[in-house]
């Protein structure tokens, strides 16, 4: 039997060799998609109790788990390469940010709180600040640091969406 298989696989290999210099090489397979960029399987661990809730984040997605998962790796190895910070880094600067305004609250209510100096010492006055809402000065300087933060924001996300648009372009 393997020397009836050896003189067929001998037979075709000719047929093959006289056949070998023309264009049309009869009937073959034809991909629906042409081949995407060489691609390669790399194991990922996802712990089990968050497995349910990946697949429902596909599933609204209308993806499968794998193609969410390479979604999201590929994102954020494109946002590394253009130097965008990612989201806890942002969350984090943000949390700074408003420590320090919230400190600078703090300062002024201290600052608003009745001097505990004596009458006689007239030489050193602290100016009331108020810190009502409804208090005009009160109301310019949210009002300015708001602009500025949301101004600064707006710089910021234009220029993450300038970057991320010239390297997809590439």
């Amino acid at each position: 039997m393997s020397k009836d298989i050896a003189e067929l696989l001998a037979a075709e290999a000719e047929e093959a060799e006289r056949h070998a210099d023309e264009e049309d090489h009869g009937p073959s397979y034809r991909r629906k998609h042409p081949p995407r960029d060489p691609a390669q399987v790399y194991s990922l661990r996802i712990p089990v109790a968050q497995i349910e809730e990946l697949r429902q984040l596909a599933a609204d997605k209308g993806v499968t788990p794998s193609a969410l998962m390479r979604e999201w790796v590929l994102e954020r190895m494109a946002a590394e390469k253009a130097g965008v910070p990612d989201a806890l880094s942002v969350w984090e600067r943000l949390r700074e940010i408003l420590g320090s305004l919230e400190d600078a609250r703090r300062r002024l209510e201290k600052a608003n709180q009745p001097s505990r100096r004596t009458e006689a010492d007239t030489a050193w006055r602290v100016r009331q600040v108020t810190l009502d809402p409804l208090d005009e000065e009160h109301k310019e300087i949210r009002s300015l640091i708001t602009d500025q933060v949301v101004e600064r924001m707006e710089e910021e996300i234009a220029e993450w969406r300038q970057e991320r648009a010239s390297g997809s372009s590439r």
